[in-house]
């Protein structure tokens, strides 16, 4: 709707055509507003008449106004123990007195108590992913590269990419033909680094690659163990490349690999 639009007399001609028996949608049609907003117009009308069509003002009617006793603890917290908003509402809490974190932490700015960082804060540790020696660590992940899918292996300790393949779908089958292939031409590295991606979770079961499930290598049994909230990371002792351990078993006969699929479909 114009907003150059004298509102208060447009209010007032939809409802006298309304009162002429013009219908909604003509109606809506020639001002171009919204069914929504004519209704809105008649209720305004019917519930107080003519002088309810007039522009209503938006200040509003009232106004919240913080106890001085509120802000007088909240400074008196603030100046002895150095508590941040959170602290300081968590512990008023405590002593019958309700107030939000939000409004203490503009009682601290409106009195100067609130001191921002100037500068972005330190991250005091880091976790570390890298390795010192190639294979010890491929990193996978996958990337919509319309109209196909770009999966890439990388080697952690070399930036050397094992693996780099378009695929029409980025699906688990595909990231273990991938795996596959690079194994075959640069050996198995000792672990595997994944996102958290549909790839490499169990869909199926709703479980995540660090559960009690097992990929089997040469009779022996390694299982995959979570480290991180959103990555994880999967050790192989000289098993097999990550995937979906409901789905598939990677089985090593020498020097040969073969991935099969429990619905006999291969990924080749």
């Amino acid at each position: 709707m114009d907003e150059t639009r004298d509102v208060a007399k447009l209010r007032r001609w939809c409802i006298r055509k309304r009162g002429e028996g013009v219908r909604v949608s003509e109606i809506c049609t020639a001002t171009q507003i919204p069914r929504r907003t004519f209704y809105n117009w008649s209720n305004r009308y019917r519930l107080h008449g003519p002088e309810g069509l007039d522009t209503r003002s938006k200040v509003p009617h009232t106004i919240h106004r913080v106890d001085s006793i509120i802000v007088e603890k909240a400074t008196v917290l603030r100046r002895e123990n150095g508590w941040g908003p959170q602290l300081i509402a968590g512990y008023l809490g405590t002593q019958g007195v309700k107030v939000g974190s939000t409004t203490i932490y503009r009682i601290l700015r409106r009195t100067g108590l609130n001191h921002p960082l100037t500068k972005p804060r330190i991250k005091r540790t880091y976790r570390r992913w890298q390795r010192m020696h190639p294979n010890s660590l491929w990193q996978c992940d996958l990337k919509l590269v319309p109209p196909k899918w770009l999966i890439t292996i990388l080697d952690d300790c070399s930036r050397f990419v094992p693996g780099s393949e378009h695929f029409v779908d980025g699906t688990a089958e595909n990231v273990i033909w991938l795996w596959d292939k690079a194994i075959h031409e640069f050996g198995k590295p000792r672990e595997a680094l994944t996102d958290h991606g549909s790839q490499f979770w169990s869909v199926r079961r709703g479980e995540s690659l660090a559960s009690t499930n097992t990929v089997s290598s040469r009779g022996s049994s390694t299982s995959w163990e979570a480290s991180g909230s959103l990555r994880r990371r999967v050790r192989l002792n000289g098993g097999f490349a990550p995937t979906i351990l409901s789905m598939v078993d990677l089985i090593s006969t020498g020097n040969s690999f073969t991935t099969t699929i429990t619905n006999d479909r291969t990924c080749r």
